[in-house]
């Protein structure tokens, strides 16, 4: 089991790094973000077909990204494709539909919250510190996992999650460490047009 919840933090991890390459190309060659999109796609596909629990967990996850337009690149694109061709290949658990509907529906409420947290920031009008936070962190699925977790006694809910989230937020700490700031520096300069002019006159121009 300590192997699964392995995986999980590597799908977190590849999932952010996808994310991030997405959002910023220039960080690295603009091929890598399809190989990571690829890895966590196989990854999760193969978290999926593994038990019932990861596969009620997982599927509950990504349809709720999926539900709220957040695979809208090319690169969650292929992972989604390579996720279902995963399961195709290993096979599909018995989903615990109540469970998945309420992993869906967290999911769900936790993006359209952190899409208002984006939009209010971008206006210059944060929400106050403790919802902010709420809303950055998508702390309702782990709310959800960790009801299923205490009312089942089945802690792969919870523990797969956080696996999982640990991965994702380790990115954050880790990419400014691979990646060099761009620096700008300040310059002056001026530019006109010519028409009919000696173009000879222009040589030596700076």
């Amino acid at each position: 089991m300590l192997f699964n919840y392995l995986i999980a933090f590597l799908a977190g991890l590849a999932t952010k790094f996808t994310d991030n390459l997405v959002d910023e190309p220039f960080l690295f060659n603009e091929k890598i973000k399809y190989a990571s999109a690829l890895a966590y796609g196989i990854l999760g596909g193969y978290l999926i077909s593994f038990s019932s629990e990861f596969a009620t967990l997982f599927l509950g996850v990504v349809a709720s990204v999926f539900l709220a337009g957040k695979i809208d690149s090319g690169a969650h694109q292929l992972a989604l494709v390579a996720m279902i061709a995963t399961i195709a290949f290993f096979g599909l658990p018995a989903i615990v539909f109540p469970f998945f509907l309420s992993l869906l529906l967290f999911g769900f409420l936790d993006e359209l919250l952190n899409n208002f947290a984006d939009k209010r920031t971008k206006s210059g009008l944060e929400l106050p510190g403790p919802i902010q936070r709420f809303a950055r962190g998508r702390f309702g699925l782990e709310i959800a996992a960790l009801g299923l977790s205490i009312a089942t006694g089945n802690w792969i809910y919870f523990l797969g999650l956080i696996s999982f989230d640990i991965g994702y937020n380790a990115v954050e700490r880790l990419l400014p460490l691979a990646s060099k700031p761009t620096q700008f520096f300040p310059a002056q300069g001026a530019s006109f047009d010519c028409f009919e002019c000696d173009p000879k006159k222009l040589e030596g121009l700076p």
